[in-house]
């Protein structure tokens, strides 16, 4: 459960968390120190679901975990819902892992927005995400993928102020 590291890292994002509208984390569903202070200062929790069984039944036990957290500390946090990551576009277990997540966390947790499989995002692992105000290299491909998570920005302040 969290350590004197988790505490730690949540004093210091509480001295200037009022000069932002939101700070964004991104950490891995998993039981770490890393994820238990971005927890421990958050107000709203996305998890994120990579369309494979292992990830669907990660995400389940990460789900308990963080009910474990809030009903034994002095958290408060929503989870925003669950968002879908297609490991292969209209693949049938793809399909299958988000048809059983649909079911088991119902449809209103699941956003409408589905990361799809993007060889572009793979390559911003490397490149970095790449800023059409100051990079000529951008392309219709990077366009694609700023929309996309456009759209997800947008589901999640609507989640956030709904």
């Amino acid at each position: 459960m969290f350590t004197s590291s988790s505490t730690y890292f949540a004093e210091i994002i509480k001295k200037f968390e009022d000069e932002f509208d939101y700070i964004l984390f991104d950490v891995p569903p998993t039981l770490s120190t890393f994820t238990d202070s971005a927890v421990l200062v958050s107000d709203y929790i996305v998890i994120v679901l990579q369309t494979q069984e292992r990830s669907f039944i990660g995400a389940e036990a990460f789900i308990k975990y963080l009910q474990e957290l809030m009903g034994s500390y002095e958290t408060d946090f929503d989870i925003l819902g669950i968002l879908p990551v297609l490991q292969k576009n209209n693949a049938i277990v793809d399909k299958s892992v988000l048809k059983n997540a649909t079911e088991e966390f119902g449809e209103e947790n699941m956003f409408k927005t589905i990361i799809k499989n993007m060889e572009r995002l793979k390559r911003y692992d490397i490149t970095g995400i790449i800023d059409p105000k100051i990079n000529k290299k951008f392309d219709m491909h990077d366009k694609n993928v700023h929309a996309l998570y456009s759209e997800v920005t947008d589901e999640l302040i609507e989640r956030i102020e709904g």
